[in-house]
């Protein structure tokens, strides 16, 4: 063994080992539809953007470094995501994020009491008032409908035949 300038040990390559390269890169799988593009200087210049592989939106290239296929950490988590759901042989989908709006459904109706309902509503009313369940601020806008009520019910046909 030998040291480097730093004081490290450094092993030297045996005498019979071969040098061997590293495995040319696998082509991309025409079955799958998985297109693989590698961010490569052309022609020995570095690009000064790209363009997302997920996303599609332009990025800046820093000076120095790997250029980046992504725009972010997000894009390349789910970049990956999609790649392992194409290896994996499950259907890798597209995912479109958008708003929906949709109407906000009417409010339910009250069902309006029914002529037997009304004995035993107004007494309700009746022992609520008794009680002092009803704020006296509501008493003013109860006694107008009762009269509105009251009139009503003074100028039914049937009732006057009763008198």
């Amino acid at each position: 063994m030998s040291r480097n300038r730093r004081g490290r040990n450094v092993t030297s390559p045996r005498p019979n080992a071969t040098v061997r390269s590293p495995p040319p890169p696998a082509p991309p799988n025409a079955a799958s539809g998985v297109e693989v593009r590698q961010p490569v200087a052309l022609n020995g210049v570095r690009p000064t953007s790209i363009t997302c592989d997920w996303c599609a939106q332009p990025t800046i290239v820093k000076p120095r470094g790997r250029v980046p296929r992504w725009c972010s950490e997000t894009c390349r988590h789910r970049s990956w995501e999609q790649g392992r759901a194409a290896a994996s042989g499950r259907s890798a989908i597209q995912i479109v994020e958008r708003l929906v709006q949709a109407p906000a459904p009417p409010a339910p109706e009250q069902p309006s009491p029914t002529p037997i309902d009304w004995p035993e509503t107004l007494g309700a009313l009746a022992a609520q008032l008794d009680s002092g369940r009803i704020y006296d601020r509501d008493l003013v806008t109860l006694s107008k409908a009762l009269s509105n009520v009251f009139a009503a019910y003074e100028r039914h046909p049937g009732v006057r035949r009763q008198r």
